[in-house]
C-alpha cells in the first residue's frame, strides 16, 4: 500500500499535506462506503475495533517495559501520560489535544534546532 491508500488528516486538525495509512482489510470494507454517508456506531466498531485493540495492548506493553525499567523518565514520559489523559475526554477534541501534549505551543520561531532529529515530544514546561 503507499500513502495515496490512505486519507488526509485534514478532518483531525493536522497539517496537509498529512497522510494517514490504512490497513488493507480495513480499507476494502471502508471503500465500500460512501464517504458522505454517515457511520452507525456499530459500523465504526466493526471497521475500527480490532486495530484499536491492537494499539492499545501495544501501549501496555510499552507501560509496562517502563515499569520494569530501572532509572528516571524524562519529559516524553509526561507529554506521553498528559496524552493519554486526554484520552479519557468524552468530547470529539481527543485526537487534537493528543497532538497538542506532544507539541511545542511557542510561537516564536527558534534560531537553530536543538539536535539533529525529532524526539516526539516537546522538552519545554507547559503553561
Amino acid at each position: 500500500m503507499d500513502a495515496t491508500e490512505g486519507g488526509t488528516g485534514h478532518h483531525l486538525g493536522l497539517p496537509e499535506p498529512c497522510v494517514i495509512l490504512i490497513s488493507e482489510p480495513a480499507r476494502k470494507l471502508r471503500s465500500s462506503i460512501n464517504e458522505h454517508e454517515l457511520m452507525t456506531r456499530q459500523r465504526v466498531l466493526d471497521l475500527y475495533f480490532m486495530d484499536a485493540r491492537a494499539k492499545l495492548i501495544d501501549l501496555a506493553a510499552f507501560l509496562d517495559r517502563l515499569d520494569r525499567a530501572p532509572g528516571d523518565a524524562d519529559f516524553r514520559l509526561t507529554a506521553f501520560r498528559q496524552a493519554l489523559q486526554s484520552l479519557e475526554a468524552r468530547d470529539a477534541a481527543r485526537a487534537r489535544q493528543v497532538l497538542l501534549a506532544f507539541s511545542d505551543p511557542t510561537t516564536e520561531p527558534v534560531a537553530a534546532a536543538p539536535g539533529k532529529g525529532a524526539c516526539g515530544a516537546w522538552p519545554g514546561t507547559k503553561g
